[in-house]
């Protein structure tokens, strides 16, 4: 994954179980530190649901932001999610979270939200779970296909183009798309 607090953007399709409410923290994907407790600094990058809170999350070990879904989450339907660190981000609280090519800016919950982005190689890019030394492993309960991680900050428009012109590769069809 991308180290330091350089630009990035992870964007992927999930298709998260239906009914699996109560848990916090299903990494799809991640990389980084594995530090534990408060010290200022977010040294991972990971990229989850909470379905606790019914939402979208952005984590960094010690810190994390949860936002506001346009759909259920746990839907069992093929949703494009897109996790973008631009140049003017420096906390996690300033990572873009887009849903299906719409950025979702509704916040729900926040921890320590306030620590400097600066992404560490610890733990190597992981798929489908979380593993720090101090905290349970967070196993994703779902499907993720078409997953790119870009060393830039992707635009709006790249990324609303990555949701309308693409369908994860699988037997799946996707659902029809928004006229907006």
């Amino acid at each position: 994954g991308i180290l330091g607090s350089g630009d990035r953007t992870v964007s992927y399709w999930a298709k998260q179980a239906q009914n699996d409410s109560g848990v916090i923290g299903q990494v799809v994907l991640g990389w980084g530190g594995n530090q534990c407790g408060p010290s200022g600094i977010a040294t991972g990058f990971y990229c989850a649901y909470n379905t606790s809170l019914m939402g979208i999350t952005f984590e960094s070990n010690e810190s994390s932001i949860t936002v506001a879904s346009n759909i259920p989450i746990d839907d069992n339907a093929w949703h494009h999610y897109a996790f973008v660190k631009n140049s003017n981000a420096v906390s996690t609280s300033q990572v873009l979270i887009y849903q299906d090519g719409v950025l979702l800016n509704t916040l729900l919950g926040e921890y320590l939200s306030w620590g400097t982005l600066n992404t560490t190689s610890t733990v190597p890019v992981t798929f489908g779970k979380r593993s720090f030394s101090c905290v349970a492993d967070r196993f994703y309960n779902g499907s993720s296909d078409d997953i790119a991680i870009y060393n830039r900050a992707l635009t709006e428009s790249e990324i609303q183009s990555l949701y309308t012109s693409q369908c994860p590769s699988v037997s799946t069809p996707c659902t029809s798309l928004p006229s907006n």
